[in-house]
């Protein structure tokens, strides 16, 4: 979605709207934020804040809240083989606290990277 642009492109179904025209869309473990460009966002205080657009545990589908200090978020690059340099593209990968203090980060993170077909299927 381009932010200057006033339509959503694909489902909207779980689109949601605030007071502040601020479009919030949780897709398949993601959160896609846009923001129009006439919004300010203001604290008590007056001052000018980002807004906090809220993640998914791609291990559990939770929502990440803000305060979940020992959530972590991976962003694994694609490399062109020929070469050995990083592309542009890559896949990201956010998981919970909760799950990190059950110690199930790494089975978890090798399910995903396996289905995502980084790492081998026989790993």
């Amino acid at each position: 979605r381009n932010p200057n642009s006033s339509q959503w492109s694909g489902d909207t179904s779980n689109l949601r709207r605030n007071k502040n025209h601020v479009h919030c869309l949780l897709e398949f473990g993601k959160s896609l934020c846009a923001i129009h460009n006439h919004v300010k966002m203001e604290n008590d205080a007056g001052e000018f804040v980002d807004l906090y657009c809220p993640r998914k545990c791609s291990a559990s589908n939770r929502i990440i809240h803000a305060k979940d200090h020992a959530s972590i978020q991976l962003v694994i690059a694609d490399i062109d083989p020929a070469t050995g340099q990083a592309l542009e593209t890559s896949k990201m990968y956010a998981i919970c606290g909760p799950i990190r203090r059950m110690g199930e980060s790494d089975d978890c993170l090798n399910r995903l990277t396996k289905n995502d077909g980084i790492i081998p299927k026989n790993f």
